[in-house]
């Protein structure tokens, strides 16, 4: 007889015998989330646990035990040489979830603000560069205009909460839709 599981806690569940068992997996999982975040950047990057274990000077063993534990488990310490020995960096993220979503929001703009202003930086050291700078150019394109696509979608769902009139809505997207792909379409300035 075959069985369809949904998920491994419905599995769980079944083989145990016991509805406790699916609760226990997913006690489990919920636990382990950073940790198999980890363990899926390093399987993605094709590195070994041996070369996480070199790259942070450590046994890997220690690396084992990490993949092995639970969230709760993890040293940041470790969080970070991991990641570092995958070539990633580390960024830290406190989110206030008490403040007002527009307080969020403004947060996450100044972060992508900053992350585009990185792009800007590179396009001035490559210069002379086209092939980098065309590309800069292209995804600065690009984000505007999921952004744009992001925000009509929104808006469109507020404005039928608020009842606003379907030519209110156009008159605030298409403008922005049409600027975006005029400035999409130029070719970068060189620096």
């Amino acid at each position: 007889m075959k069985n369809n599981f949904n998920n491994v806690s419905d599995a769980a569940a079944f083989l145990a015998d016991d509805q406790q068992a699916k609760k226990n997996v997913e006690q489990d999982i919920a636990r382990s989330s950073l940790v198999s975040m980890l363990i899926n950047l390093r399987v993605e990057k094709g590195i070994t646990q041996t070369q996480v274990a070199t790259a942070m000077g450590c046994n890997p063993s220690k690396i084992s035990k990490i993949e092995s534990g639970t969230d709760l488990t993890l040293k940041w310490i470790d969080v970070v040489g991991y990641l570092d020995a995958l070539g990633m960096s580390t960024s830290l993220v406190a989110d206030d979830t008490k403040l007002p979503a527009a307080s969020r929001i403004k947060q996450c703009v100044f972060r992508i603000h900053d992350l585009m202003e990185s792009l800007v930086n590179l396009a001035k050291e490559v210069g002379d560069d086209t092939d980098i700078t065309d590309k800069i150019h292209q995804f600065y394109g690009e984000v505007l205009l999921n952004f744009l696509s992001r925000f009509e979608d929104s808006y469109a769902k507020l404005s039928s909460v608020l009842k606003v009139p379907e030519q209110e809505i156009h008159s605030l997207t298409e403008p922005k839709q049409k600027n975006a792909a005029k400035r999409q379409s130029r070719k970068p300035i060189p620096a």
